[in-house]
């Protein structure tokens, strides 16, 4: 049986190359994350749910993770009409504290990472609000 994770970590971007290596950035900074949750024993208490809006190359695809206890969920999004442009972040966003199952939710970009000291203390904190 899964356990409901404490928190969820939303991060959306699309893989168009816009600023160069974007992908292996994310990748970095997912793997960062994911062995500091590891380090500490509490990955269990997490969840990140990267938000794909309008690649033409999947981030699912592109993104390799040594995970082992932390949930990582990819959500594709597919922005149809041109004249939304300007909302697809936000409509991301949106769409993916909808799907996050956390009690809690953080929104953060691609390129923030927590040490493990921060992950212990974010963690620990929120179970005392329980």
């Amino acid at each position: 049986m899964a356990t409901t994770p404490l928190i969820s970590i939303i991060i959306g971007g699309r893989n168009d190359n816009y600023q160069q290596d974007w992908i292996g950035r994310l990748e970095y900074v997912l793997n960062f994350d994911l062995l500091n949750l590891d380090t500490i024993g509490l990955g269990a208490n997490v969840e990140f749910c990267i938000v794909d809006y309008g690649s033409k190359n999947k981030i699912r695809d592109h993104i390799r993770t040594d995970n082992k206890s932390t949930t990582v969920k990819f959500i594709e999004v597919d922005f149809q009409s041109s004249d939304e442009v300007d909302y697809h972040v936000s409509k991301a966003l949106n769409i993916g504290l909808k799907n996050a199952t956390g009690k809690y939710c953080m929104i953060t970009g691609s390129d923030q990472f927590l040490s493990a000291t921060a992950w212990y203390n974010l963690i620990n904190f929120l179970k005392k609000k329980e």
